[in-house]
């Protein structure tokens, strides 16, 4: 399902379990969410149960935007993508795209990314790929270094998805506008290459970013708990989204 909106709020799901995520769905749905991601949490999941419960998810909403993030190590992005064609889910998200940063000899190493998008083609995928770059918990590549990797990242996902330096923490906007500059100088397409922000938005700082960034997958400041979003909270972001 295409997401045809200049920008997109996407709430974040931490699983627990099928009735609990179909809560929060509809949750999302009647309260302006543009679609979900589901993502493991804590020890009460797995992956296995996060991607079958995903794929049923969709099967009973199939003009909702349904995604799927794994949280594994970037050699297993492949177990998302497999799970999502075969649940006809609409996108993938993933923390690390397989991007290697190499600071004793100053060396970038892309050759999961690339591995990725190999298994990606010879399936014929179409879930949309939030590829993570510069994501928390990532060794932070240094500025001079940002031009070529972004150059070879936009070539292997649809959304360069980043995050500020840790859970519930939003990235600065110096950071978000410097990504946004250096994609539009080396993105040779026609429209603008989406940029995807994935931790602590909320529906004030998520304002001055608007003008850099398309997609905002949110789970912290829309939830009452780790499980549950909170449909007032909820509303209130996709509002302040939509007028911004």
């Amino acid at each position: 399902m295409y997401l045809p909106k200049k920008r997109c709020f996407l709430a974040v799901i931490h699983h627990q379990s099928l009735a609990q995520a179909r809560k929060n769905v509809i949750i999302a749905m009647e309260n302006g969410a543009d679609g979900v991601f589901l993502i493991p949490h804590g020890q009460t999941t797995d992956n296995s149960n996060v991607c079958v419960v995903a794929k049923q998810i969709k099967a009973e909403f199939p003009n909702f935007w349904i995604g799927l993030n794994i949280l594994e190590a970037a050699k297993h992005n492949f177990i998302a993508f497999n799970s999502a064609n075969e649940g006809k889910l609409d996108g993938v998200w993933t923390n690390n795209m397989g991007i290697l940063w190499q600071p004793h000899n100053g060396i970038i190493s892309y050759r999961q990314m690339i591995s990725t998008t190999k298994h990606r083609r010879c399936n014929n995928y179409t879930s949309k790929y939030f590829g993570g770059f510069q994501f928390k918990d990532q060794d932070q590549l240094p500025d001079d270094k940002l031009p070529e990797a972004v150059a070879r990242s936009i070539r292997h996902t649809e959304v360069l998805t980043t995050s500020g330096d840790k859970t519930g923490e939003p990235p600065t906007v110096a950071k978000i506008r410097n990504l946004r500059n250096i994609v539009n100088q080396v993105h040779r397409g026609r429209k603008i290459f989406p940029i995807g922000i994935a931790s602590g938005i909320n529906h004030v700082n998520v304002i001055p970013l608007l003008e850099f960034a398309q997609y905002f997958l949110v789970a912290s400041s829309i939830s009452t708990d780790e499980y549950n979003l909170d449909p007032f909270k909820v509303e209130r972001l996709a509002d302040a989204i939509k007028k911004g």
